[in-house]
């Protein structure tokens, strides 16, 4: 259950994080970029990227593999 107090004056700012996880950099300085962001948001909501369907995480993984030519 949601908490509906303050429910639509925090919409966009939760749309906005979404966009943001769907989001896969495309060059080292965006993936820096979205790492330091991310970290960020985390200081401010532990719970920004808490949901389970939360791409983020893959989102960076992937940027990274393509970034460095699929080396590990």
């Amino acid at each position: 259950d949601t908490d509906p107090i303050g429910e639509e004056q925090y919409a966009a700012d939760w749309d906005a994080v979404c966009e943001f996880a769907d989001t896969v950099p495309t060059t080292l300085a965006g993936l820096r970029a979205m790492i330091l962001y991310a970290a960020e948001c985390q200081e401010h909501d532990l719970d920004a990227f808490t949901d389970h369907d939360c791409p983020l995480i893959k989102n960076l993984a992937t940027a990274a593999t393509a970034l460095i030519g699929g080396q590990s």
